[in-house]
């Protein structure tokens, strides 16, 4: 039998699951779990018939069922907060709520895309790209880019791949404390249900502790990430392929039972000879227990412990824990639950302060994020180092989410001053990486390089390889900014390999998103066209409406690019709730540039002019970004002047382009000339071929409108190597080979020029007498 609910139908049979008509990939067990609970919908399922009938076994720990319900639910647009498809049943397992109905076998076969466009892969649960002369726009990846550090904001660490390349130096000995990681393990429990939080809540106090004693300890969000990559395994694989991620010189396991006598903390650190050491603490609460224990530990293995150590449990460590093992659980509706119920007393502890702040930051809520850590920083004094630094660096990332990267620099630079004299890597890492990316944005590409080559050697002393990858994420934007899109490229595909692996959506999503950028900027329009189909796939587990909207536009620029016309449409038109739902993190404004690029090669000028001005009324002060700069243009294209505040730097090849198209508006051939030679010196000095092609295809039209084929031909010469490629490339051959009177050159250039259409018409004219091209 096969059931349709929503926009969704699934064939158990067929082991299929369709959305609006399209196959989608999905995981094994991912598809089991749905189906299971599906074909028992009229019932609840106990968690332990529910691990029998997906694992054929009882012995599979809490967390991994939990993060593949988390998992089930984001597949079909489900979360654990409204709960619409699987609903949690306390204290005993999960049932299927939303209203099915039994479909016909086969129903979507006549709408199922062609195999081969779209990406295989099945995509796996989220954990964690701006300023860019004639590349990749700096908003965006500002603002992606603070949203691919969200595991940083998480849990102040990780982000993002693991590179094999060292693209900036790193001290001998920073590879040397790399190679002796210490990696800590979520923890076995036994005992009641509600106290499952313990599995990550222990492990992360734990690892907090021996971090402190300058033990390198990768971000607790990192090993989930890992063991959310193999959450589809068995638990003893799946677990020692996390850890080999990693290549630890010791584990450390936990277990945390309760009995008469209290609770009892139990670790085991194993290192990579086979020693294992073994120590056990009991105390009334857990998390006195694991510190004990930790203490213990550390002394075990010869280091001294935290200086507080022996100060005494804190009354809020329950809570805290339990937060921080749901945030880390991706669980922010169970975090912000959980942050409520604290009594005002505890409320107004700082810890639990900034970790509502994280709360909100991860569901898009920038403004209130930002009033929190306001508060926070109002007494500075009154803040524990780390939680300085961590608000501190929190700060930096909200402005660099908000595209603001002057204002995130000096925040980064407060939270490297405090960082630096304490000797923790990983607070040093964090910091580094932050200000470098702020810095790179801001052009400053030297103290930049600077930065991320120390951020790097901070990450390896600290064995956080998430950390290590995330700062190699930003030398790999900091490639494009310099225009080395190449080398940019090769740092994006080794990232996204990297994060599929490791099962971290948001950073996926974010390198995609630079990916695709470089690969449109480079005119590879069918590679963009590929990633844009990896990005598509994560949108159902996208969170924040702001970030989908960033998604969204970058999947109709691969669309339009390709002459997907129709497709793009829908991909815009599908918008308009994340349109009116973004009202703190929205990139609304890339949106509207892509939806006017349409309007325009639709031949609907009020439509274009229409969202062009939405575009850039939502557009933040960027001067120079490439995006912004062609909406202008296409503006005083259709005979409109640009709005105030919407100026383009005078060094740009679009101020050139736009006062070229004035010129030739009101007949001024000598300006028009004057002006599109300028935009061409400009675009080639930059060395971006799409900006290369905007002024070479508008200047080799009005040269061909004006007679001079020669000097057209020259111009027309510098694009003919992606004209196998690219539309407007090709188009512009034809009116050249016309021009030059080559029937046989013109006749292969139509061939061509149709084969990259699409949707898209060679001009009729262009098919017997020699017309200016379509860019103007």
């Amino acid at each position: 039998m096969n059931y349709r609910f929503g926009r969704w139908r699934i064939a158990p049979q067929a082991r299929e699951l369709w959305h609006d008509g399209q196959l989608q990939p999905v995981a094994r067990r991912v598809f089991e779990c749905l189906a299971y609970l599906i074909e028992h919908r009229e019932r609840a399922v106990g968690r332990d018939e529910l691990v029998a009938a997906l694992w054929g076994r009882v012995d599979v720990a809490d967390v991994l069922v939990s993060q593949l319900i988390a998992r089930t639910r984001r597949t079909i647009g489900d979360d654990a907060q409204s709960q619409r498809a699987i609903r949690t049943v306390p204290g005993f397992g999960y049932r299927w709520v939303m209203p099915l109905d039994e479909a016909d076998a086969g129903a979507e076969v006549a709408a199922a895309p062609a195999v081969g466009a779209a990406d295989t892969h099945a995509a796996p649960p989220p954990a964690a790209a701006g300023e860019r002369p004639q590349s990749p726009s700096r908003r965006r990846r500002a603002g992606a880019l603070a949203s691919a550090a969200l595991a940083v904001l998480v849990v102040a660490g990780a982000g993002a791949w693991w590179l094999a390349t060292q693209r900036a130096p790193a001290p001998v000995a920073a590879a040397a404390a790399h190679d002796a990681v210490v990696l800590v393990l979520p923890f076995e429990v036994s005992a009641a249900r509600e106290q499952g939080w313990l599995r990550l809540g222990a492990m992360d106090l734990v690892a907090e502790r021996l971090r402190a004693a300058q033990l390198p300890v990768p971000a607790s969000e990192s090993v989930v990430a890992a063991l959310h990559a193999h959450a589809d395994a068995d638990t003893v694989s799946g677990e020692q392929d996390a850890v080999d991620a990693f290549k630890p010189q010791l584990v450390v396991r936990g277990r945390v039972r309760q009995s008469s006598e209290g609770w009892q903390v139990e670790l085991e650190a194993l290192d990579d000879r086979g020693t294992s050491h073994r120590v056990s603490a009991t105390r009334a609460q857990p998390t006195e227990a694991a510190r004990q224990a930790s203490g213990m530990l550390l002394a075990a293995l010869g280091h001294r412990g935290p200086a507080d150590e022996e100060g005494g449990a804190d009354p809020l460590d329950d809570r805290l824990q339990r937060v921080q093992a749901a945030i880390l659980g991706n669980e922010y509706g169970l975090a912000r639950e959980l942050l409520e119920q604290a009594s005002p007393a505890e409320q107004g502890d700082p810890r639990l302060r900034y970790n509502a702040a994280k709360v909100e930051f991860n569901l898009g809520h920038l403004d209130q994020a930002d009033a929190i850590l306001r508060a926070l920083l109002a007494d500075p004094a009154t803040l524990p180092f780390e939680l300085r630094t961590n608000v501190l660096v929190s700060r930096g990332m909200l402005a660099m989410r908000r595209g603001d990267c002057a204002a995130a620099e000096p925040w980064y630079d407060a939270a490297v001053r405090i960082a630096e004299p304490d000797g923790k890597p990983l607070a040093q890492g964090n910091a580094l990486a932050g200000r470098g990316l702020a810095r790179a944005c801001l052009r400053r590409f030297d103290d930049a390089s600077n930065d991320l080559g120390l951020a790097r050697a901070r990450m390896a002393a600290a064995g956080d390889a998430l950390g290590l990858a995330r700062v190699d994420n930003y030398l790999g934007l900091l490639d494009a900014d310099r225009r080395r899109l190449a080398d940019a490229l090769v740092d994006f595909r080794a990232a996204a390999t990297t994060f599929e692996r490791f099962g971290v959506v948001d950073a996926q999503r974010a390198v995609l998103n630079g990916q695709l950028e470089v690969q449109a900027d480079l005119l590879q329009h069918a590679d963009a066209l590929a990633t844009s189909e990896r990005l598509w796939a994560l949108r159902a587990q996208v969170a924040d409406p702001g970030q989908r909207l960033a998604l969204a536009a970058n999947r109709a620029r691969a669309l339009i690019d390709v002459g997907r016309l129709q497709a793009a449409a829908q991909v815009l038109a599908a918008t308009a709730d994340d349109l009116a739902a973004a009202t703190q993190s929205g990139y609304g404004h890339y949106v509207h540039a892509q939806s006017a690029r349409l309007a325009e090669l639709l031949g609907d000028r009020e439509r274009a002019l229409a969202e062009a001005r939405l575009a850039l009324a939502a557009w933040p002060k960027q001067p120079d970004e490439p995006l912004r700069e062609r909406t202008v243009w296409l503006l005083v294209r259709a005979g409109a002047d640009e709005p105030a505040g919407s100026a383009i730097e005078d060094t740009s090849p679009y101020a050139a382009l736009v006062l070229a198209t004035r010129g030739r508006a009101r007949n001024d051939a000598a300006t028009a000339t004057r002006q599109y030679e300028r935009a061409l010196a400009a675009a080639e000095r930059g060395g971006v071929p799409a900006t290369v092609a905007d002024a070479a295809i508008a200047y080799a039209g009005w040269l061909l409108e004006h007679g001079d084929t020669r000097r057209a031909a020259e111009v027309g010469g510098r694009v003919a190597r992606w004209a196998d490629r690219d539309f407007a490339c090709a188009e512009l051959q034809v009116a050249l080979y016309q021009a030059l009177g080559r029937e046989d050159l013109r006749v292969d250039a139509l061939r061509q020029a149709d084969a990259l259409a699409g949707e898209r018409q060679v001009s009729a004219a262009l098919r017997d007498a020699a017309v200016s091209p379509v860019r103007s």
